[in-house]
């Protein structure tokens, strides 16, 4: 009789081992889920200070104040703190880093009907530099670039940021400047703020206030921004 080949089998001491093995293993847990990690929170960016109006609201002054002899007073009275005496104009209104055109100035129009006094009657005085250009300056820092309605008035009438215009006997314009007042009605001592020429003669620099000593109809034209 042939044999019969039994076939391979696990023996009993083989299955042991087998589940003392089983017995031992430790079981292998699945990794968590990965948690986003939190965004970084941005850093809120530093908001820009707003550029004061070239063009301010009908009425209104570049703080969107009512234009008063109070509300004009608080912003010259800013301005002198920003330009204290002395502060060099010697590159004119550009130099004071105003953010505005210093070409596009709302005294610019006025000033240009006047012809300067010898020996410079050949043209028409700067509102970018000098003294023309410290009242342009001046000027549209209280009322605005555009926009601004300017009218003749009196000396009796000159109010704070009234523009002055300085003539001569032969109509010829010899200084411009801004009124910072108040003069209550008189005529003499009047305060204004004039570009000046500096000690040393190199350029101009800033006066507050220079006194008028003498204010009259056909010495000086007076206009006026107030509405009224």
């Amino acid at each position: 009789m042939g044999h019969h080949c039994a076939k391979p089998g696990l023996r009993r001491g083989q299955a042991a081992v087998v589940i003392y093995r089983m017995t031992q293993a430790v079981p292998v847990e699945a990794p968590a889920p990965e948690t986003p990690a939190d965004p970084e929170p941005e850093t809120p960016s530093t908001p820009m200070t707003p550029e004061t109006p070239s063009t301010p609201a009908a009425g209104t002054l570049t703080n969107g104040k009512p234009i008063t002899e109070a509300n004009v007073t608080e912003i010259l009275n800013q301005l002198k703190s920003q330009h204290p005496a002395g502060t060099s104009f010697v590159n004119g209104y550009a130099g004071l880093n105003s953010g505005r055109n210093p070409n596009a100035n709302c005294i610019r129009q006025i000033t240009n009907q006047y012809w300067c006094s010898p020996p410079d009657t050949d043209k028409r005085v700067s509102t970018t530099i000098g003294c023309g250009g410290w009242a342009a300056f001046v000027a549209d820092e209280i009322f605005g670039q555009t926009g601004v309605t300017w009218k003749k008035t009196t000396t009796s009438n000159l109010r704070p940021g009234d523009l002055m215009i300085r003539i001569d006997n032969n109509g010829y314009l010899e200084h411009v400047s801004i009124c910072v007042g108040p003069v209550d009605g008189y005529e003499t001592n009047v305060r204004v703020y004039v570009a000046s020429a500096s000690n040393g003669g190199n350029g101009y620099g800033i006066d507050w206030p220079r006194a008028v000593t003498s204010v009259s109809n056909g010495s000086y034209d007076i206009y006026t921004a107030y509405p009224d």
